[in-house]
């Protein structure tokens, strides 16, 4: 049964077979604020400064939308030099230093998806909702497969031995005689 609703839920199975940035980007996110923090307490620390840049850097090119973490170092900015000390150059060149790397590998990133084949940006598509029929097609599939004479063996061999299955061949019986 659930291998019939499973089917179903198109967006289940997007988000299960992709790779979701956020906590990675969340941490990475967090500590740049902390570095920044430290570095405004001993502002002439290079270490601090370059390691506060890398971080941000990093955090926008796991996920871009962690840009947004620069609003608030621009408050804890304010916080320790006033209005005046968004104009400091030293933020301009954390702002350079952070944002460069990014931008140079988004601005990569672009010029490949026009190049090449599927000729799309990542996530340029979005998610489509396909019509009924498909999902019904896709239903038939899965019964017939999954569960059929046909799709048993695989399954059975999957369930007894799943490593020696993956690695060995994809057809059932060779697999079977090569976990033997």
């Amino acid at each position: 049964m659930a291998a019939g609703i499973y089917p179903l839920t198109p967006l289940s199975i997007f988000a299960s077979r992709s790779f979701m940035p956020d906590m990675a980007s969340l941490s990475l996110s967090i500590v740049p604020l902390y570095l920044l923090a430290r570095w405004l307490e001993r502002a002439p620390d290079a270490t601090l400064f370059v390691a506060a840049c890398l971080t941000t850097s990093l955090a926008i090119l796991v996920k871009p939308p962690a840009v947004v973490i620069g609003v608030p170092m621009l408050v804890m900015v304010w916080g320790k030099y006033g209005a005046c000390g968004i104009f400091r150059r030293e933020l301009a060149a954390f702002a350079v230093l952070s944002l460069i790397g990014p931008l140079a590998w988004y601005t990569h990133a672009y010029s490949i998806s026009v190049a090449y084949v599927p000729y799309h940006f990542f996530g340029a598509g979005g998610i489509e909702i396909k019509e009924v029929e498909w999902y019904l097609r896709l239903l038939r599939r899965v019964v017939r497969l999954g569960l059929s004479a046909r799709g048993r063996p695989r399954t059975r061999l999957t369930i007894v031995e799943p490593s020696s299955t993956v690695r060995t061949s994809t057809t059932p019986s060779r697999s079977l005689a090569a976990t033997r």
